[in-house]
């Protein structure tokens, strides 16, 4: 509906309730005057009007198109980053799966094995310095928990501290190479 219909709808409301008349001046809704007695008011209606509410609605009309454009293009990058995170999973799904058929395939073949000491010394650490590497792998994630300020000392350790693996790391390498029941036999074979 345009200015000048809505302001023309309303003085009729206008000259009953207040007594103000009302006239047209020139040609078109241009002009209006509001008479009463003494008092003469002037509005430049229609022109000032028709430009206000173009430009209102082509800024509201731009602005539209801004938002559509902005969520269109939020949509594409939500569509990209779900594909990405989609392929991302994929790909670690994979991944894990071949490390699992790996592992399932290595532990078949362990219990498949005449020797169960080959596979305790495959799951066993028989590294000299075990304890060494535990230590540093805790240090490791214990300064990536705590705040770089606190800096805790620990104590020395003593070579009595240390554990000493030489004769287990010995006897799992000899139940590995002769099984215990095969030494038996020979054993008693030998008596």
């Amino acid at each position: 509906m345009e200015a000048s219909q809505t302001f023309e709808d309303s003085h009729h409301h206008m000259e009953e309730s207040s007594g103000y008349s009302f006239e047209q001046y020139g040609e078109g809704p241009t002009f209006y005057y509001w008479r009463r007695k003494e008092l003469t008011i002037l509005i430049v209606g229609s022109v000032f009007m028709r430009e206000y509410e173009q430009k209102i609605a082509l800024k509201a009309q731009e602005q539209e198109q801004v938002a559509v454009e902005c969520k269109a293009k939020a949509e594409e990058g939500m569509a990209q980053f779900v594909a990405e995170r989609q392929r991302i999973k994929e790909a670690k799904m994979q991944a894990n799966r071949v490390v699992e058929q790996a592992a399932l395939e290595k532990m078949a073949a362990d219990l498949e094995s005449e020797n169960p000491w080959e596979r305790v010394v495959t799951l066993v650490d028989l590294e000299m310095n075990r304890k060494k590497k535990l230590e540093a792998l805790d240090t490791k994630k214990d300064s990536k928990e705590q705040d770089p300020k606190l800096v805790a000392v620990p104590a020395k350790k003593t070579s009595m501290d240390e554990e000493d693996v030489s004769r287990m790391r010995q006897m799992f390498v000899q139940l590995k190479t002769a099984p215990l029941e095969q030494t038996r036999a020979n054993a008693v074979a030998a008596n």
